[in-house]
């Protein structure tokens, strides 16, 4: 387990005993299904809950052997650094809930890097059915989940893109997906590394004619 694996772990036990909540202890097979996403995620460019096969993260603990508990959840961010993804969760109402949850007795953390950007993702368990989801988006198709992976990021047009959010996005997620920088969606936009995305919310990917803009220094 990575030291940054362990500090989110130590990030997350210390947000629940400030809540009064007792610790979760660190389980191998999580660690090891949050890390296959993480993985996943790295090197093939499919950002979300879905892994680029279609796979959920209760099949991605299946596969680990893990029996432990039956329910299990998925918190995953992309950011620049531990602290600043436990910002992004802690700020965002389900994933708060979601490391809040009283019925969690275990924890897997998965780190990985791609272009300088961290990943990151949680795989909680226990044994209690009112576990919340991390997203709840519909199950996807037979299509979506056998379709290959993109090799390359999404390409941006010349001129730009408007883009629509999906659960799970964030500026560092939507720019790794482009082949862009978050700093680059932050200043087209006005808007700050951590700033909370809302489901639906349309921002501007900006091209190579896109005129320069600053970064905000707040928002």
């Amino acid at each position: 387990m990575s030291e940054a694996a362990q500090a989110v772990a130590a990030a997350v036990n210390q947000a629940r005993a400030e809540a009064g909540l007792g610790p979760l202890a660190v389980d191998p097979l999580l660690n090891q299904a949050a890390q296959s996403h993480v993985d996943d995620m790295v090197n093939n460019y499919v950002y979300g809950h879905y892994g680029s096969d279609g796979s959920t993260v209760e099949m991605r603990v299946a596969r680990t052997g893990y029996a432990q508990n039956p329910w299990v959840s998925e918190n995953w961010v992309s950011s620049t650094s531990v602290a600043g993804a436990m910002t992004w969760w802690m700020n965002d109402y389900v994933h708060r809930v979601n490391i809040l949850n009283g019925n969690w007795q275990e924890i897997g953390v998965g780190v990985g890097t791609r272009n300088g950007e961290m990943i990151f993702v949680t795989v909680f368990s226990g044994d209690s059915g009112d576990a919340p989801a991390a997203e709840a988006p519909a199950q996807p198709s037979a299509e979506v989940a056998t379709a290959p992976p993109p090799a390359q990021p999404l390409t941006i047009p010349a001129e730009g893109m408007d883009y629509t959010i999906r659960p799970g996005d964030t500026l560092l997620s939507v720019a790794l997906a482009y082949g862009t920088t978050w700093e680059n969606l932050a200043a087209a936009n006005g808007l700050s590394e951590n700033a909370l995305l809302q489901i639906g919310q349309v921002i501007r990917l900006p091209g190579a004619n896109a005129p320069a803009a600053n970064t905000p220094a707040d928002a």
